[in-house]
């Protein structure tokens, strides 16, 4: 049944605004309504939130109630209407926890609210169209998410947790408690609920934006897992599940736009294994995934020059999603070694082992793009030379080769990449450097020991890509110099906008480093004269 009350409430609120656009002034705001349905109360002078409490229920069931403002109506232009509605929570207690958050909510979307109205009532468009928010309860807890939509960009949400029982406002760290739960556990469940709702928007949606920007998918991604932290602002749904809002990339316009993510905290299960690889131990523990390398005679000639001791453990980074199966073999002219995963939304992601084993690191690459949903993974013999590969049937039955989709993606280099970057003197413990990155993974790499030396030394290599890491897009790299042994290893690239500019972080990952002492080191490249 609707209330009554709150039909008169709108009502009011209809009127009073055509007062305001008829002479120009806002009266006092008004609306103040309750959630569950309660008659609405009357606000005090000058329009702030206040009302009668609602009759307590017992001690065990004791809930919290939240009061809402709500403005609504329409304002019109040459060649468009808009409607516009505002509701504003309040918590209708008389704690310090409930007036910091009132508080908050009043000077941030009160004060934006209050200049929304006045451009409306001057037949303006607001640059705001609407508030709203939903209260969710759980375990004593009240989180409230508040959603400001704008005329013109993305949705911005907020959260704020209130303890119903003791009455103080809380934080993440609150509910990590709550919920037995570490930072690292946070992170780690942010980034997989982060990379499946990325997936879902863009994986089938990408098409033709591959083609103009190789690259560009697997640069938005890592790039948006990368930024990503535990301070994001958390929150519990009804069900007791931990929530949070995140930074997700959009095929459109290529930005980044939060969205509310639901966590997936559990343990997570093992897929199913086929190895085709006798030198090759996978290991799945929950969410984890370690490989172990022995010399055998089928392995000998990877593990010749690798940089991967036998009987050691090697995590495995970038495992983003719930996985059903794996399925380990040589495939290929040059029969390489190759361990594929199927999710279980039905996309393929990769590890390229031979690349791995060089640098000392191992990565998960994909989703790969334009498969459609993959239901089995197996190995066939093509050609007149039966070159193996590993197909995956579809949802029509059909084989799906992965093999040239896997060495296509091997050369991946988004243009955000492309280009001369430089570092500031002594801004890398080998003196200053320039790389140059060209589509298709070829780089120039020309290093100078110290800025005064004389002549400067130069390699020229490749670039491989392997994978995200938590740094950003994984590459196995080798270059070659005049003189002097082969440098191979793996660095993790990320493009970030600072506000003196663009900054290419460049991180040690593995095997030989590229720029820095050791792995771990971070060194940033400025864009240089060809940049």
């Amino acid at each position: 049944m609707s209330n009554p009350f709150k039909r008169c409430a709108m009502l009011l609120a209809a009127l009073l605004l055509a007062v305001v656009c008829g002479c120009g002034q806002l009266p006092a705001l008004s609306g103040l309504l309750e959630m569950d349905g309660a008659s609405s109360t009357p606000p005090k002078p000058g329009g702030s939130l206040s009302g009668q409490p609602p009759e307590q229920p017992p001690a065990q069931t004791a809930e919290t109630a939240v009061l809402e403002e709500v403005w609504e109506g329409t304002v019109a232009g040459e060649g468009y209407e808009l409607p516009y509605s505002y509701r504003l929570p309040r918590i209708d207690a008389d704690t310090p926890g409930a007036h910091a958050i009132n508080e908050e909510i009043g000077d941030f979307y009160g004060s934006m609210m209050d200049a929304c109205l006045e451009e409306a009532g001057r037949g303006e468009l607001p640059y705001c169209t609407g508030i709203d928010y939903e209260a969710f309860r759980s375990g004593g807890v009240l989180s409230l998410l508040l959603k400001a939509a704008y005329a013109y960009g993305p949705y911005e949400y907020s959260v704020y947790l209130y303890d119903q029982t003791g009455g103080e406002r809380l934080q993440n760290a609150d509910l990590l408690r709550q919920q037995h739960l570490t930072e690292a556990d946070c992170l780690a469940a942010l980034r997989r609920a982060a990379a499946r709702c990325f997936d879902e928007l863009c994986c089938d949606n990408w098409g033709e934006t591959e083609d103009i920007n190789s690259g560009g998918f697997e640069a938005l991604r890592s790039a948006m897992l990368a930024q990503l932290q535990p301070d994001t602002s958390l929150y519990l749904d009804d069900g007791g599940a931990l929530c949070a809002i995140a930074p997700i990339g959009a095929s459109g316009d290529g930005g980044l736009n939060d969205q509310p993510l639901v966590l997936d905290t559990g343990p997570g299960s093992a897929p199913a294994l086929e190895n085709e690889l006798d030198f090759l131990t996978v290991d799945f523990q929950g969410r984890e995934m370690t490989l172990r390398f022995e010399t055998t005679a089928q392995g000998a000639r990877f593990l010749e020059n690798a940089a991967v001791t036998p009987g050691k453990d090697y995590p495995v980074q970038g495992l983003y999603s719930s996985y059903t199966r794996a399925y380990a073999a040589l495939v290929g002219p040059a029969e390489t070694p190759w361990l594929f995963l199927l999710t279980s939304e039905g996309r393929v992601e990769y590890i390229d082992l031979g690349a791995g084993m060089a640098g000392g690191y191992f990565c998960a690459g994909g989703p790969l793009l334009e498969t459609g949903r993959i239901l089995d993974l197996f190995t066939t013999r093509q050609g007149g030379d039966g070159v193996a590969t590993v197909c995956g049937y579809d949802q029509r039955e059909r084989p799906v080769d992965l093999l040239p989709l896997v060495e296509t993606a091997q050369h991946l280099m988004p243009s955000c990449f492309r280009g001369g970057w430089d570092t500031p003197l002594a801004g890398s413990p080998k003196g200053q450097t320039n790389l140059q990155l060209w589509q298709g993974g070829n780089a120039e790499n020309v290093r100078l020991a110290h800025e005064f030396e004389n002549p400067p030394s130069e390699l020229y290599g490749i670039f491989r890509y392997l994978g995200m890491a938590e740094q950003g897009m994984a590459y196995g790299y080798q270059f070659w110099p005049k003189d002097g042994a082969p440098l191979s290893g793996v660095a993790a690239l990320l493009r970030q906008e600072t506000p003196q500019g663009s900054v290419l972080r460049v991180t040690e990952l593995g095997g030989s480093p590229l720029l820095g002492a050791r792995a771990g080191d971070v060194t940033e490249l400025l864009p240089g004269a060809a940049g």
